[in-house]
């Protein structure tokens, strides 16, 4: 095997290890950041009433609907963190796969969608994805 290849490999796997530390440690992160911020994104959505039942359970008591957007911050944190450290356009282009569909999401969980636009919506993400 000669020496410019092994250095490559060596180059190669040394990128590939500390990329994969640096996602280890994006992880840790994001769920770090979704466990704090779970309770005060559901203590908001209790006060603003934005609420639902429960239906998995027999008393159906009334639970804040919403807390996904605790995952939405973890991973728009953690994923701009990314970008800005590593300078991998690619993270910017999962933020905005991600931040379009949480804003779907939003949008019906307020104001609610019809069936043909709830059907429409991944079409037009799937549309989006393949040119970006």
């Amino acid at each position: 095997m000669p020496a410019d290849d092994q250095i490559s490999m060596h180059a190669y796997l040394y990128l590939t290890l500390f990329k994969i530390r640096y996602m280890i440690l994006y992880a840790v992160c994001a769920f770090v950041i979704t466990l704090m911020s779970t309770p005060k994104i559901a203590q908001i959505m209790r006060r603003h009433q934005i609420t639902g039942k429960d239906v998995h359970k027999p008393i159906q008591p009334e639970i804040p609907e919403m807390g996904g957007l605790s995952c939405i911050l973890s991973l728009t944190i953690v994923f701009g963190l990314a970008y800005f450290l590593l300078k991998d356009i690619t993270f910017l282009a999962v933020l905005s796969v991600v931040l379009f569909t949480a804003s779907i999401g939003t949008y019906d969980d307020l104001k609610g969608l019809t069936q043909p636009k709830k059907w429409h919506s991944p079409s037009l993400q799937d549309f989006l994805c393949s040119s970006a």
